[in-house]
C-alpha cells in the first residue's frame, strides 16, 4: 500500500497513554477517525480501556527498543493493522516477521528517528516522530488524544518506564526519561502546535499542558 494513498486527505487520530485519557470516553471519538494510530506497545487494549482509548489500530509506530516482547502482535487481530512503521532496533526483526506473516505494509523510518535526534540533540521519543511524520503528508486532519509529553504520567499498566511514579516524585517534572531529554522535545511540539491548523489536540491534555 503506499503511503500516500493511505494518509491523504484522512482525519487521523494519535492515541498517546497520558493518564488524564483515562475516564474520558474518548473511544467513540477516537474511533470515529479514519486511521487510529498507536505507539509502541499500546496495543491489543485492555477491555477495561477501550472506552476511554478505542481499540482499533490503523497504523503502529514502533521504535523495536529491547524493554518488552514483540510476542503481543503475533496474534491474528494485528493483520486488522494497515501499516507500521518502525526504527530499525534489537526487536524490529520480529515486528517485520509478524508483519510479513500477515502481509501488512512496514516501513523502516530509522531516518526520521535520526533527523529529529540531530535537529533536537536528544533521542526523540516515538510520539513525536509520529506527529513529525504525519504532518509530512497531505492529511486532513491530526488529533492527539493522552499525549502530554510527559507533563505527567502514563495511565497504569501502559508498558512503557514513563509510568515509573518514581519520575514525578516531589510534584516536579522529568527532565530526562532513560535517553530521552523532555523539554527540547515539548518546545519543538510547541511550535508545531502553533503553526499547523491540522493539528489538535484534547482538552485535557491541553489543559495538562497549558496550552
Amino acid at each position: 500500500m503506499n503511503i500516500n494513498s493511505l494518509l491523504e486527505n484522512k482525519t487521523i487520530a494519535l492515541v498517546g497513554p497520558s493518564k488524564s485519557i483515562i475516564n474520558t470516553g474518548f473511544g467513540p471519538e477516537i474511533e470515529c477517525h479514519d486511521l487510529v494510530v498507536r505507539l509502541n506497545h499500546q496495543w491489543p487494549i485492555n477491555n477495561d480501556l477501550k472506552s476511554d482509548i478505542g481499540e482499533r489500530m490503523d497504523i503502529l509506530y514502533h521504535c523495536c527498543n529491547p524493554d518488552f516482547s514483540m510476542m503481543r502482535f503475533s496474534i491474528p487481530e494485528f493483520q486488522k493493522t494497515k501499516m507500521v512503521f518502525y526504527e530499525q532496533g534489537i526487536q524490529d526483526a520480529l515486528l517485520r516477521m509478524n508483519c510479513l506473516e500477515y502481509k501488512i505494509p512496514c516501513v523502516d523510518i530509522t531516518a526520521e528517528y535520526q533527523t529529529l535526534q540531530h535537529q533536537l540533540n536528544t533521542f526523540p521519543n516515538t510520539g513525536l516522530v509520529a506527529i513529525r511524520h504525519l504532518l509530512s503528508f497531505p492529511i486532513r486532519s491530526l488529533k492527539l488524544f493522552g499525549i502530554t509529553f510527559f507533563q505527567e504520567p502514563y495511565y497504569e499498566n501502559y508498558l512503557g518506564n514513563g509510568a515509573n511514579a518514581k519520575h514525578w516524585e516531589n510534584n516536579t517534572l522529568p527532565k530526562k526519561i532513560d535517553l530521552h531529554q523532555l523539554d527540547v522535545q515539548f518546545a519543538y511540539f510547541l511550535k508545531y502546535f502553533s503553526n499547523d491548523s491540522r493539528l489538535a489536540i484534547d482538552q485535557y491534555s491541553r489543559g495538562i499542558m497549558c496550552i
